[in-house]
């Protein structure tokens, strides 16, 4: 811990490397001031917030306007979806680094520092994670917590799903030259799990992690599993764009497809559904 703390007050002092924080909003008025406010006081200094308000009908626009801050960049479209916005905040981002930020979270104060020292301290690492508290919507820590195990190439994590190093847009990620970095538009389901598969696909990728809290995540966000047919349909096109997009073995493949239908088995199930209606979902993933 302490040699961790050094190396987090060498990076603030140096400050020389900008980080690029991409935050979408969509009817955000409730929570975004506490997000926005969060990258203000970091420890951190040298960062810039780009805030892409995703089509908003109440007053995200005018809390984002009311900030003085010229690190503090806004942009507007019409409701497109948050993989659109993130897509408009990757192309104007001029940080070496960057990472999301949803408007209803909030980072801790040495959410940056903190993982900024270990890319200091490893130049080989392409990721950077850490811990993640979950809150209610008062941001009162829950007893849940994430906390990653893994460390080094994720792409087979991500393939299989695993929970090991992702529970969603968390990472602080080295930005290199020649790599795509884009969301897949057309995805509702499972956009940030084949986000960071796209960029191992392109690149031999290196994920750690920091033992410390970078993050406060609300539990307000609606649950995907609410929407069992969008769930459904969007695994099917998870799969479908692996199949035909991402290099990985058959093993992997198949490995990655039995994993869905056990998810969505299971999810049809919890959700009340007789075992006939979770069992009519495995044709949709194994001609996918």
């Amino acid at each position: 811990m302490i040699l961790q703390s050094l190396l987090r007050i060498i990076i603030i002092m140096a400050q020389k490397t900008q980080v690029s924080i991409i935050m979408a909003a969509y009817n955000a008025e409730k929570y975004i001031k506490e997000a926005i406010d969060s990258v203000i006081n970091q420890e951190y200094q040298h960062w810039e917030l780009i805030i892409i308000n995703d089509g908003s009908t109440d007053g995200t626009e005018n809390i984002i306007r009311s900030y003085d801050d010229d690190r503090i960049r806004y942009h507007s479209q019409t409701n497109a979806g948050v993989s659109n916005a993130r897509n408009i905040g990757l192309r104007h981002m001029e940080g070496d680094y960057f990472c999301f930020l949803d408007a209803d979270d909030v980072y801790t104060s040495y959410s940056l520092s903190s993982r900024m020292a270990l890319f200091d301290k490893d130049p080989t690492l392409d990721f950077v994670d850490g811990h993640v508290q979950y809150t209610d919507v008062n941001l009162q820590p829950l007893k849940k917590k994430y906390i990653p195990n893994f460390k080094g190439n994720p792409k087979r994590e991500l393939l299989l799903l695993k929970d090991s190093c992702h529970l969603g847009q968390t990472w602080l990620i080295r930005r290199k030259k020649n790599v795509v970095y884009q969301f897949e538009s057309d995805m509702k389901y499972s956009e940030d799990v084949y986000f960071y598969l796209n960029i191992c696909n392109q690149i031999e990728s290196n994920y750690s992690y920091i033992n410390e809290t970078i993050l406060n995540y609300r539990r307000s966000h609606a649950s995907a599993m609410q929407n069992l047919k969008g769930l459904a349909n969007g695994y099917a096109l998870f799969i479908h764009k692996v199949k035909h997009n991402i290099n990985c073995t058959g093993i992997e493949y198949w490995r990655m497809k039995l994993k869905i239908i056990k998810v969505m088995f299971l999810t049809y199930l919890f959700d009340g559904k007789k075992p006939f209606a979770a069992l009519s979902t495995i044709p949709k993933y194994l001609f996918a």
